[in-house]
C-alpha cells in the first residue's frame, strides 16, 4: 500500500510543480497587461517553489533517499495560507482542499492548481487564514513513513540500510 500512495504523491507533486511553473511562465509573458505589479522576488521565489515540488515528485518516483525529506518540506509550505491586504503567503502545487475562514465568511474549496503569492495581495478577497487539508494529510503520512524507515540507527547483518529499505518500500 505504501508504494501506491507514494507514487500518487510523487505524481501529484510533479504535476503540481509543472502546472505552477507553467502558470508563472504565462504570468511573466502577460505581466505587462496586468493592472498590478507582482511583489519583488516573485519571479525568483515562485518558480523555485514549483521546481522544488516537481523535483520532490521525481525523487519519490525514482525512489531517491532524499525524496521523503524534500516532500515533507514541499507539503509543509502548502498547509497554511495567510491572506490580507498587507501580507499574504499562499503556495499550492497540486491537489488541494482548502478551508478558508475570515471575519465575513467560511469557504471550503477543492481543486488542482499551482498557485503562489507572497507580499501584499492586490485581489479583492477578505483577510483570513486557510488550511490545505490535503497537504496536511500528505505531510502526516510522509512523516509517518519517514519515521518508520529511519527508526533503526544501528545496522545489523539482517537489517537493510535506510536507502535500501526506502527503495524496497516504494
Amino acid at each position: 500500500m505504501t508504494t501506491k500512495w507514494l507514487k500518487l504523491i510523487g505524481w501529484m507533486q510533479l504535476a503540481g510543480g509543472v502546472l505552477g511553473a507553467t502558470f508563472i511562465a504565462i504570468f511573466i509573458v502577460q505581466v505587462v497587461e496586468v493592472p498590478f505589479a507582482p511583489p519583488s522576488g516573485y519571479f525568483i521565489i515562485a518558480p523555485a517553489l514549483f521546481c522544488l515540488s516537481a523535483i520532490a515528485g521525481v525523487l519519490i518516483l525514482r525512489r531517491h533517499p532524499l525524496a521523503l525529506k524534500l516532500s515533507i518540506v514541499v507539503q509543509s509550505l502548502q498547509i497554511i495560507q495567510i491572506i490580507s491586504k498587507t501580507i499574504t503567503f499562499k503556495f499550492i502545487a497540486g491537489i488541494n482542499v482548502v478551508f478558508f475562514i475570515s471575519s465575513s465568511h467560511v469557504r471550503l474549496s477543492p481543486g488542482f492548481t499551482g498557485d503562489y503569492w507572497i507580499g501584499s495581495y492586490p485581489f479583492n478577497e477578505p483577510s483570513g487564514i486557510a488550511i490545505n487539508f490535503i497537504a496536511a494529510s500528505i505531510l502526516l503520512y510522509l512523516i509517518r513513513i519517514h519515521r518508520k524507515l529511519s527508526g533503526a540507527t544501528i545496522e545489523t547483518p539482517n537489517q537493510l540500510s535506510k536507502s535500501e529499505e526506502f527503495e524496497n518500500n516504494i
